[in-house]
């Protein structure tokens, strides 16, 4: 990714000392450079170097991940055209801006889990919602301490509706995790369930069609972890059940 300073330094490096670079990327030193960038209810569209490709993965992260794949495909002599049909037969990946759907609701489980993947994530989804965005979220207990605020911060600001919860505590108190992220909320309105199911399932229920809740951090994960025990939970099963409840959960 030449976009990225250290990238386009390797990419210097290495075309000096002989070796074939494939740079992607918005601007100078890219052979690969997305135009037509379109977001879709399933997807992402875009061209890059005469090829349209689609990818069935939402967010304009997923057009740099495809760039990233596309320049590899060639290095191993793959062309283009391959690539695009390969990206397009592509499934979703479990817990990786996962998507479910009922009743005209939209829910995203995805593994965002620090500040940066968090705002990508809902500034993907603002883009294709009708209704309103709502996110289900905690933050690790035992490491990373500060970025609890920043979470927080994030998600006041790109989200309409917040429902703060638990993501593997380990041996820190739940409340206490809590708190650190509300910090960064300010007088922003959310709602508190420790018990992450029941933080699903109300977020889900306070959805009207046309929404979208994401429910970030744990993605493909299928335990939580509390205290020294790990205990099956899985987001997306919780949320299908939800999303199968005839009406509404209010």
């Amino acid at each position: 990714n030449v976009d990225d300073a250290i990238g386009a330094r390797w990419a210097a490096d290495l075309n000096r000392q002989g070796h074939r670079v494939i740079g992607y990327g918005s601007g100078h030193g890219a052979a690969l450079v997305p135009s037509g960038i379109v977001a879709e209810p399933d997807g992402m569209r875009f061209s890059a170097a005469g090829q349209l490709y689609a990818v069935r993965l939402p967010g304009r992260f997923n057009v740099w991940n495809a760039l990233a794949a596309i320049a590899i495909a060639r290095l191993m002599g793959v062309d283009d055209a391959t690539s695009a049909r390969g990206l397009a037969a592509l499934d979703r990946i479990p817990g990786r801006m996962e998507r479910l759907h009922a009743r005209g609701i939209e829910v995203v489980v995805d593994y965002a889990h620090t500040p940066d993947a968090l705002e990508s994530a809902l500034h993907s989804l603002r883009e294709t919602a009708r209704g309103a965005l709502a996110i289900v979220f905690g933050c690790g207990g035992d490491r990373d301490r500060g970025k609890r605020p920043e979470m927080g911060e994030v998600a006041s600001r790109l989200a309409d509706r917040l429902y703060l919860t638990s993501d593997n505590p380990r041996t820190e108190e739940p409340q206490e995790i809590v708190n650190a992220i509300a910090a960064g909320i300010g007088a922003r309105e959310y709602c508190v369930d420790l018990d992450r199911r029941r933080a699903i399932e109300r977020a889900i229920g306070d959805a009207h069609p046309g929404d979208v809740v994401l429910i970030a951090g744990k993605g493909h994960e299928t335990y939580q972890i509390v205290g020294e025990r790990v205990l099956p939970f899985d987001d997306a099963a919780v949320a299908r059940e939800a999303l199968s409840w005839p009406g509404t959960l209010r």
